[in-house]
């Protein structure tokens, strides 16, 4: 049997939302193998496997055992540097 995604994601019109990043999953292992591409926190799923467009769909994608493949897209980031200051 494959991994768990390793995240709890919430629907979001057709897309799936990463609310949260979980220990023990694909995700994770992800993130440990790509560290320049880490998927993040409120992220969206867009499409799983070639299935978009159906939220429910790509969630039942997502628990499958098996590959994954996944398209991803950022909506947020956030700057961590220092403040302007007047």
């Amino acid at each position: 049997e494959g991994l768990r995604l390793g995240a709890d994601v919430d629907p979001r019109g057709d897309v799936l939302v990463v609310l949260e990043i979980v220990d023990d999953g694909a995700i994770t292992e992800w993130n440990a193998a790509h560290p320049l591409m880490p998927v993040r926190v409120l992220d969206e799923i867009v499409c799983a496997n070639g299935v978009r467009g159906d939220v429910h769909a790509i969630a039942r994608e997502c628990r499958k055992s098996g590959t994954l493949v996944l398209t991803m897209r950022r909506t947020m980031s956030v700057w961590k540097g220092e403040r302007h200051r007047r």
